[in-house]
């Protein structure tokens, strides 16, 4: 709850930056429609954080042109196939790390981030499965909405911590649930290969749905 709050604390310079831009003249992309853009330098895109129901649509809202920056640089440069590997993301949320600074904190916050974007991959692609599992759609984004700010907001708080001291004060009273749980989720889903599953169950409904027609 915290954090929520804290988030906007945020906010307010990363849209005071993007005005910047935009008075100079830096923001403007263009037309579209016969309408003038001024997306070209976005610091973030809140109001789509704020009802973002997964956490990579956050990731890439965030600190907008910081996330293009990893994404185009550092991510695109180190990618071999046509998605990104474990470790390919996982070595770009560490250069993320390192170009936020030294604190033990920022490490710790991104290792955890970077898992979640795993499991985040893994859901996403297991889609089929879990409109099985929870077949109202309002349900499904109400509970991955909650989801997401819980993680996020956790990230946000031990980002904050900054030293070893408090990272670990504020790891060991939240008893380490999204590390613990995104690690156990990880494994449990690539073991289970739910993935696999839920392709089969998609390949099933493409059946039905073409019988039908």
């Amino acid at each position: 709850m915290a954090m929520q709050i804290k988030k906007y604390f945020y906010y307010g310079p990363f849209l005071f930056t993007t005005g910047a831009f935009q008075a100079i003249g830096l923001g403007y992309y263009g037309e579209k429609n016969g309408q003038p853009r001024w997306d070209r330098v976005i610091g973030v895109i809140w109001y789509e954080c704020e009802a973002a129901h997964s956490v990579a649509t956050m990731f890439r809202v965030w600190n907008h042109q910081v996330h293009l920056w990893l994404k185009f640089y550092i991510l695109a440069r180190i990618q071999k196939g046509p998605r990104p590997s474990t470790f390919e993301s996982m070595f770009t949320f560490v250069v993320s790390g390192f170009w936020h600074g030294f604190y033990p904190s920022y490490y710790l916050m991104f290792f955890t981030a970077a898992l979640l974007q795993e499991v985040t991959k893994d859901v996403y692609k297991s889609w089929a499965l879990f409109h099985q599992i929870i077949p109202s759609a309002p349900v499904r984004f109400v509970l991955a909405w909650i989801l997401s700010n819980m993680c996020m907001n956790h990230n946000g708080v031990l980002f904050g911590a900054l030293t070893m001291e408090k990272s670990l004060f504020f790891l060991n009273h939240t008893y380490w649930y999204q590390l613990v749980g995104c690690t156990v989720l990880l494994i449990g889903m690539r073991a289970g290969n739910l993935v696999g599953i839920s392709k089969k169950i998609e390949k099933k409904l493409e059946a039905a749905k073409a019988k039908k027609e």
